[in-house]
């Protein structure tokens, strides 16, 4: 079977830009006609969004992964923590990632997901590919 990618933008709205069922028709022009909408940081609703359409148009039986790309901080840290831990305790199988990037990056907000050894090791890619895209 061919893998899915759908897309969600949030800031303090979150839209689903590219589902799952589109495959993977109309990807790259959905990537590059997205533009920055300003707000606030409602990470929480971007996961929540990205978690209802997985478990709404996902495959049973497969893995499903969310990666979440963000400068860590989010506007609302006791929502974006009990989304976590929603994801996380989900009789679905979830592999949550995320890409931290930006000049002021709060790794402290990938500490819910990961242990502390996880945690070490992904930091130190974060920390890889912030040195990147600064190039």
């Amino acid at each position: 079977m061919n893998s899915r990618i759908a897309v969600v933008k949030f800031s303090t709205y979150s839209y689903l830009i590219h589902g799952l069922d589109a495959g993977l028709d109309g990807f790259d022009n959905a990537i590059d006609n997205m533009r920055y909408s300003g707000g606030g940081t409602y990470t929480a609703k971007g996961l929540e969004l990205a978690y209802n359409h997985i478990l709404s148009e996902g495959r049973v039986g497969t893995t499903k992964t969310i990666v979440l790309m963000t400068d860590g901080y989010s506007s609302n840290q006791a929502a974006y923590d009990a989304e976590i831990r929603k994801i996380k305790e989900s009789s679905i199988s979830f592999n949550l990632q995320a890409i931290g990037f930006g000049r002021t990056m709060n790794a402290n907000i990938f500490q819910l997901q990961w242990s502390k050894r996880e945690h070490r090791h992904r930091h130190l890619a974060q920390e890889h590919f912030h040195h990147c895209i600064q190039q």
